[in-house]
């Protein structure tokens, strides 16, 4: 989204790979494995894996898989 000439995310984060990870993405933990991002909290991002537990995650530890958009 661009406003006034400046480029922001919709979640204001951006990665340092320039990807803006949102809620929804399908993401990789270079711990935990294969989960989905749920929710942002300053420091990092909620992550839901396929057994159903939740994790707070550092965004330097995912990996974006599959945007949700």
């Amino acid at each position: 989204m661009v406003i006034g000439g400046k480029v922001r995310s919709m979640s204001g984060v951006k990665s340092k790979w320039g990807i803006d990870m949102k809620v929804g993405d399908l993401v990789s933990n270079k711990y935990s494995g294969i989960g989905i991002v749920t929710a942002y909290n300053t420091g990092g991002w909620w992550v839901t894996y396929s057994d159903g537990q939740m994790g707070f995650c550092c965004e330097s530890d995912l990996e974006v898989i599959n945007e949700s958009r």
